[in-house]
């Protein structure tokens, strides 16, 4: 192996627009291929940890596989990821559900998803969706501080997924909301970027630090 081979590239990629798609693009296939994975289950009541535990695996497999494309090698998966932070420690630490993690710089840029389940009664889970352990987490900066993206994951267990992206997007779009939509940008916007996998959209926030986020919303059909 040479030395180019075995060199890491330097300093954060967030403004490379070229990586950036590459690498959201990536997100998405492997995402993509979690799903068809698990597809086939029956998960219209199954908890979030465990659909999480289920997509992780899946997509774990598909980054194992010898058979898969080389741009897989740079990947990793992991669920229940904890999160260090100078203000909590052990078990107090925060922890996102889902993490996908890319070797090709350092420090690694991260995928971070928190994941909820979509069903009845409606309002709770636009809540939890939205709330300060969903949505919100990422816009105190709790999770994916260090990060320009990240992702939101809907289990959609009634209803369709569009019912869900309706719902959502009014409440981005309500007066006197607390969600710092980015000036002159759209709620939910489609945001697909690999076919196996068409139901994602995409939101920009601004955060608490003043920085901008880019969430990606990707809702899977459990029912």
């Amino acid at each position: 192996m040479s030395l180019r081979s075995r060199t890491r590239h330097q300093g954060r990629p967030g403004d490379h627009r070229s990586y950036r798609r590459r690498f959201l693009r990536d997100v998405h296939r492997l995402v993509g291929q979690g799903f068809q994975g698990i597809a086939h289950l029956e998960l219209h009541d199954t908890e979030e940890p465990a659909i999480t535990g289920l997509l992780t695996a899946a997509m774990d497999a598909f980054l194992d596989n010898p058979h898969s494309p080389k741009w897989t090698e740079r990947y990793s998966v992991q669920d229940e990821r904890h999160l260090n932070d100078s203000e909590r420690q052990g078990k107090c630490r925060l922890r996102v559900d889902l993490e996908l993690a890319s070797s090709r710089y350092r420090p690694r840029p991260r995928f971070q998803i928190e994941a909820k389940r979509m069903r009845h009664p409606e309002n709770a889970s636009l809540s939890a969706y939205l709330g300060v352990d969903g949505l919100g987490a990422f816009l105190r900066n709790d999770y994916a501080k260090d990060e320009p993206w990240a992702g939101m994951m809907g289990y959609v267990q009634s209803a369709t997924g569009e019912h869900w992206v309706n719902q959502i997007r009014a409440r981005l779009l309500a007066p006197d909301n607390e969600f710092s939509l980015v000036p002159e940008t759209e709620a939910l916007e489609p945001a697909n970027l690999d076919l196996q996998f068409p139901q994602v959209y995409r939101s920009d926030h601004l955060r608490k630090s003043a920085h901008s986020i880019e969430i990606h919303h990707f809702f899977l059909p459990c029912c």
